[in-house]
């Protein structure tokens, strides 16, 4: 009987040692590791991200340094910092739910080519013939804090002998009780 309960013990001990480890240290270095080439494959643009940090006992995540740039180097999207406070209610609610999501110091830089093209439909990349699932609707999310820090956005227009340029900055957005949820009264 005594051995039964010290390795029930010893189980749950491991389980929770590799919860811990795989959310503070695995989680991060494979997405650190993996997503930027992931993306610089699929935006045809070099993806950088400098450091991800997830605490698996609150269920945040904290991202810095993520940059999107051309293939001449110039910065199309960035952001210092982005934050998210995700929810267990979501289990519950039956939709992504967020406490926080913040992002410090987003930029985006909005070309115009000669010929019209804009920068950020390269982004998005080509129509492809691949057989898409089809769903009942959108994903259910609740937002119940979201804040943009400092965002900044450039835009360039090359359509003409002399460019024109404006920028839009600084960005400060707080928005709170966002929802698609049919049934949620904010």
């Amino acid at each position: 009987m005594e051995t039964c309960k010290n390795m029930i013990v010893i189980i749950i001990a491991t389980m929770v040692v590799l919860y811990t480890v795989i959310g503070f240290f695995l989680l991060p270095f494979l997405i650190e590791r993996y997503i930027p080439p992931m993306l610089s494959q699929r935006l045809n643009s070099e993806v950088s991200l400098k450091q991800v940090k997830i605490n698996p006992y609150s269920l945040t995540l904290e991202a810095i340094g993520f940059q999107i740039n051309e293939p001449s180097g110039r910065a199309i999207a960035e952001f210092q910092r982005l934050y998210v406070d995700f929810q267990l209610s979501s289990l519950f609610k039956w939709a992504l739910t967020f406490a926080d999501v913040a992002m410090d110091a987003p930029s985006v830089n909005i070309v115009i080519d000669p010929d019209g093209k804009l920068n950020l439909a390269r982004l998005a990349g080509q129509k492809t013939s691949e057989k898409t699932e089809e769903t009942d609707g959108p994903l259910r999310f609740l937002l119940q804090n979201i804040e943009i820090n400092q965002g900044k956005i450039d835009l360039t227009d090359n359509r003409q002998s002399v460019p024109a340029s404006v920028s839009f900055y600084p960005l400060n957005i707080r928005l709170t009780d966002i929802s698609n949820l049919p049934d949620r009264v904010c």
